[in-house]
């Protein structure tokens, strides 16, 4: 008996060191008060004619293809549509890794760099538009005609030397997704990786 307790109180231990902890709000949008809370979706501060209306072809819908409270983005032009998670605080020398399911495309899904627009103070509170685009990691690309589990790092394997120079700007870091056709995600991950 006594065995058996211990065993079962290993088991606990590695399961909750196995488990990471996810450094977004809401990957799996189940959130009962805004189902996108954590998500940005709304561009029509960048005045980009493409994105003026793109909060309306995202939601989130209770169920697809068997998996429940899934992201759907429905393209209507060739700009096609997207959506990123909040900004993330960014460590220069840490490395992250995201996790997601996802469906339709064609599909492009990569980490995006930022860091303060100039004439913004940096403060603990950033939102998108002070922000400005630094850095961009290697897509992850495709078409998916079923669910399918993807995972991208920043920095990547093997970054080159110019591309560790240009993280040294980044402040913060975003999950990128854009369709050109209808697609869906599901329960995106993003983590810190221990080395």
């Amino acid at each position: 008996m006594k065995k058996t307790i211990i065993y079962i109180g290993l088991v606990l231990c590695f399961a909750q060191m196995g488990s990471a902890e996810n450094l977004i709000e809401n990957g799996a949008f189940r959130d009962e008060r805004d189902p996108l809370h954590g998500w940005l979706t709304d561009y029509a501060w960048s005045r980009n004619v493409h994105y003026i209306d793109n909060a309306e072809r995202v939601a989130v819908v209770d169920e697809h293809s068997g998996r429940e409270s899934v992201a759907s983005l429905r393209a209507t032009s060739d700009a096609g549509v997207k959506m990123e998670t909040q900004l993330i605080p960014f460590e220069p020398d840490a490395r992250y890794r995201a996790t997601l399911w996802i469906k339709g495309g064609n599909y492009r899904v990569y980490f995006s760099g930022y860091q303060w627009r100039p004439g913004v103070r940096p403060h603990a509170e950033p939102t998108h538009p002070e922000m400005r685009p630094a850095y961009r990691s290697r897509a992850a690309e495709g078409r998916a005609s079923s669910w399918k589990k993807i995972s991208l790092e920043i920095p990547g394997p093997e970054p080159s030397p110019m591309s560790l120079q240009h993280l040294r700007r980044v402040r913060f870091i975003t999950l990128y997704i854009w369709f050109s056709q209808a697609g869906y995600i599901d329960d995106v991950l993003i983590e810190k990786i221990e080395e």
